[in-house]
């Protein structure tokens, strides 16, 4: 401490010598050296603030700002912005100056400040690209989504090599859906600048999305060997290896993952989905010791109780595992704000509409895809289900789509419209989703959709696509709820999952309103017993099979062997044989499942 003092005492004695010679460039050569040293002392910032304010000249005001900019590289924000109000204080009107504080001024979250700095570089010059291109960069983290797309295109219309515009554009229209968007703009941006890391890794995630994994995985690659120090791009690659059946590569880009980035803790997660523990492995008390950080965002807690969830229950702990999955679960419905009553609503709206109204999709031509839909409950076999039937060489697989899960829940719940206004809404959004349907590449004339929340619109479905098929798969609701519960979802629909007593009050309403499709509007269903699936795969796949009116084939049976990959939380058991007793792995914990247990006694 007394040698800081020290060093400061004599760098300010010097200055002031060096001021009264009237050497102003070397006193402000002396005090930035010292600023780099101690950036936060108050003694050297007014001492320099003096000199700022008390002299003139271009080299002054240049020396300044290159060091405010180094203030801000270095994150040292408050005093950037304490040089950078003095030299507007002075009377400075720099869109380099103005665009410098904006970005000074969003990191420290002040963001009408920001906002207003990148506006009045924008006017200081009207040329100038950067601000346009930072301010797209506020908007999207503010969630203004269209001001941001605004701001990038902006910023290309004034310059069209604009590789980081383009990247931010692109990043953009992932984070909207837009993927084939983003992928092109993306594309630009690296043929701009092909050693730009950042751009291949996010257009590796268009990919992904694209469900395009080989040029998803080469982008990864090409992003890893520009910048090989990132794990978000070697849990992308981990993730896509697991989807298409190479676990134990997946496995070493988790380990690698987290040894580049201890804190980065969903590649914990990733790794212990494929990893079976065993007692004493170093990645269990890895993840203890960092739970206990005191540190920790509540977000990075969840994720490490479903990981230690897991790892206990590999090794037998039950206490310990029924605990992380507890907290984990009780963590993740503060995060979503789940409430019961909400999706009541939701449930009664759907019953009540008026069914009468909706007609068939206009101009279903015979090109159109046929629409298999699997739904019930999740956890209870689609994934299984869909394997086999995209296994069939007439039917093409394609996961579990969002399209309408993403849109009509909200439809349905808006005060704003009435029945009618609803109905035509949802009417175009089905015909939506046919068209992008029909718009995939692929040969096969069936396509399925495995998203099992789509029972919620069989109604609705069956009077818009009259030649759909519904395949409503069902098992134990005891193993089925237990499943919902031990899963950290990736997709919001399924909120109701992470409380037993909420996931019961779902499972109810589910019911019902099978039964309502059933027999109040006769929509056909088949429905398909998981267990009875499992117990005698034959005959239930052949019958499956015939339902759909097609003929039958034996690959059908060897669903393992099927190398398209699969989206799903069941993605290894489906490249396993079946296993039969899935169903009855609930009881070893039935100790902590009394409340399922009263709320299906049948199945107890």
């Amino acid at each position: 401490m007394r040698k800081k003092i020290f060093d400061v005492e004599i760098a300010l004695g010097q200055v002031d010598v060096l001021v009264k010679s009237g050497d102003v460039s070397s006193a402000v050569s002396l005090l930035a050296s010292v600023l780099k040293k101690y950036p936060t002392n108050k003694r050297v910032l007014t001492a320099f603030g003096e000199i700022i304010l008390n002299n003139q000249g271009t080299n002054l005001t240049q020396d300044t700002f290159q060091i405010i900019k180094y203030f801000y590289l270095e994150g040292y924000y408050e005093s950037a912005l304490f040089f950078g109000n003095l030299l507007k204080k002075k009377g400075s009107k720099s869109s380099s100056l103005e665009n410098l504080l904006g970005l000074v001024n969003e990191k420290l979250g002040k963001h009408s400040l920001a906002e207003k700095g990148f506006k009045k570089a924008i006017i200081f010059d009207s040329k100038a690209c950067d601000p346009h291109n930072n301010l797209g960069n506020l908007y999207n983290k503010l969630g203004k989504n269209q001001a941001s797309i605004l701001s990038y295109k902006r910023a290309l219309l004034l310059n069209t090599n604009f590789p980081e515009a383009l990247n931010n554009l692109g990043v953009l229209y992932n984070k909207i859906g837009l993927y084939l968007k983003s992928s092109k703009y993306l594309l630009k941006a690296i043929k701009l600048n092909n050693s730009y890391a950042e751009a291949y890794y996010n257009l590796g995630i268009s990919y992904y999305n694209l469900e395009m994994q080989l040029k998803s995985i080469e982008c990864f690659t090409h992003s890893l060997q520009l910048k090989p120090d990132n794990p978000e791009a070697l849990n992308y690659l981990g993730v896509i290896q697991v989807e298409l059946g190479f676990s134990k590569f997946a496995r070493e880009n988790y380990l690698h993952a987290i040894r580049l980035d201890p804190s980065f803790f969903t590649a914990y997660l990733n790794y212990s989905f494929i990893t079976n523990f065993h007692s004493g492995d170093p990645i269990i008390k890895e993840m203890g010791n960092a739970i206990d950080s005191q540190n920790l965002l509540l977000a990075d807690k969840l994720t490490l109780h479903f990981a230690l969830a897991k790892a206990y229950k590999d090794i037998k702990q039950n206490d310990l595992f029924f605990e992380n999955l507890k907290k984990g679960n009780r963590i993740k419905k503060t995060l979503s704000n789940y409430c019961f009553e909400d999706d009541k609503r939701l449930f009664s709206a759907i019953k009540n509409s008026n069914f009468d109204n909706i007609l068939a999709s206009d101009h279903i031509s015979r090109d159109d895809k046929k629409n298999i839909f699997i739904v019930g409950m999740p956890r209870s076999g689609s994934s299984l289900i869909h394997q086999i039937l995209a296994s069939h060489s007439k039917v093409y697989g394609a996961g579990e789509l969002d399209i309408l899960q993403a849109s009509l829940p909200k439809i349905l719940s808006t005060t704003t419209l009435n029945k009618d206004e609803k109905l035509k809404k949802i009417k175009q959004k089905i015909k939506n989703y046919r068209r992008e349907i029909n718009q995939r590449n692929v040969e096969e004339p069936f396509i399925v959709d495995k998203m099992p929340l789509n029972f919620l619109w069989l109604g609705f479905l069956h009077k818009a696509i009259p030649d759909a098929k519904f395949i409503h798969v069902h098992r134990n609701p005891i193993a089925t709820s237990w499943s919902i519960y031990q899963q950290l979802f990736s997709f919001e629909g399924n909120n109701f999952s992470y409380d037993l007593s909420d996931i019961v009050m779902f499972y109810k309403e589910y019911e019902e309103l099978m039964n309502f499709w059933r027999e109040e509007l006769n929509v056909p269903i088949y429905n398909l017993s998981y267990d009875d699936l499992v117990q005698n795969q034959e005959q239930e796949s052949k019958e499956l099979i015939k339902t759909l009116s097609l003929s039958w084939e034996e690959k059908c049976l060897r669903y393992y062997e099927n190398n398209k990959p699969i989206r799903t939380a069941s993605v290894l058991q489906v490249k396993e044989k079946i296993y039969q007793g899935s169903s009855f792995d609930w009881r070893t914990y039935k100790e902590y499942l009394g409340e399922l247990m009263d709320a299906f006694p049948k199945f107890s």
